[in-house]
């Protein structure tokens, strides 16, 4: 019963050591998106994650990083595939909410200051907004309007 309690006790200290490193780590990422000198280089480092992630690009301006644990985008620019503007904000403040992140759920809050959004119809009948915000990756990990097995 002893050693058993001992390997729990470890295995409780291994977890506590994870979760402290995945802290330290946050807050170094943090502490760079505010410092002066490494600003652009977070700041640039999200974009390109970004414009990765989505079929159209994205511009920014500026980034902050916000006491409850958001981010502040300052003019932040968002181009549909064919490169026209669709969406500008003077600022866009992002918060997380991981509260039910145990069944799965990640809540998202989203502020825009001073928006504007272009919409224009596609010749398919959509948005070209739409269009911008469409992943790049399939269900497969395939980009859009690549045949699969070739």
């Amino acid at each position: 019963m002893r050693a058993l309690w001992r390997v729990l006790a470890g295995l409780a200290w291994a977890v506590l050591a994870v979760l402290a490193t995945a802290g330290l780590a946050l807050a170094a990422v943090a502490a760079l998106a505010e410092l002066p000198l490494t600003r652009p280089f977070v700041a640039s480092r999200l974009v390109r994650f970004l414009d990765d992630e989505i079929a159209g690009s994205l511009a920014l301006k500026g980034l902050s990083v916000l006491p409850r644990g958001g981010i502040e985008l300052r003019g932040l620019e968002v181009y549909d595939p064919d490169g026209h503007l669709v969406l500008y904000a003077g600022r866009a403040r992002f918060f997380l909410d991981v509260t039910a992140l145990r069944n799965r759920v990640v809540g998202v809050t989203v502020d825009l200051e001073s928006p504007s959004v272009m919409l224009e119809e596609e010749q398919s009948g959509g948005f070209s907004i739409e269009r911008a915000f469409e992943p790049t990756k399939g269900a497969r990990g395939e980009r859009p309007g690549r045949a699969r097995g070739g």
